[in-house]
């Protein structure tokens, strides 16, 4: 079974909660996955949070930990919150995520790595809209002007949507994937 998250807000600096959280760690002799908004292409949660990061006014740090964890990490914060003067602002379970994406390959001999990419989802994730298009010769248009340019052509666009912990392991594998470079990722969305 996978892990339940939370989204938490945390009224901090991005460094000081990413320092503290470290700490935790050690301090704790736990080891988690946990996932920064701004590291991991996570939307925010208002335009105003957006806003504030992009000039560097930044007054909150927004993060999903593993929801059996948080607890703990609350009450080691709440301890020291008048000497760091951070606090949270607020704790959700995330019950879902998703992201979009789209691609595009012009070399055939590629084609397969791309198909066993989008053929292994993790468990509680699935692919909505995805409809692979694959092209060649004459099907494709313009290509008697340039006989030789693009002849095949392979892409598709979709949505991984699922549990959240299964979405980010999809989202990172394909970050991650030697192809990156030709696969556009969305960010990831949460249902809270």
């Amino acid at each position: 079974m996978s892990t339940q998250f939370s989204e938490v807000i945390i009224k901090a600096p991005f460094l000081m909660v990413k320092g503290f959280l470290m700490g935790y760690m050690q301090g704790a002799k736990k080891d988690f996955e946990y996932f920064f908004h701004r590291k991991h292409s996570i939307k925010r949660e208002s335009m105003g949070e957006l806003m504030r990061e992009l000039f560097h006014v930044e007054c909150h740090t927004h993060i999903c930990l593993p929801t059996d964890i948080f607890p703990d990490f609350q009450q080691a914060l709440h301890n020291v919150e008048h000497k760091l003067c951070a606090q949270v602002e607020s704790a959700k379970q995330i019950k879902s995520a998703s992201f979009t994406f789209s691609f595009h390959n012009y070399n055939e001999a590629e084609t397969g790595i791309y198909k066993e990419l989008f053929r292994n989802i993790p468990r509680n994730v699935e692919l909505i809209n995805y409809n692979p298009l694959e092209l060649r010769g004459d099907a494709l248009v313009g290509v008697s002007e340039y006989t030789h340019i693009n002849q095949y052509v392979y892409e598709g666009y979709g949505t991984v949507s699922g549990d959240f912990q299964g979405v980010m392991d999809f989202y990172l594998k394909v970050k991650r994937h030697r192809l990156v470079d030709s696969i556009l990722c969305g960010e990831v969305k949460l249902v809270v």
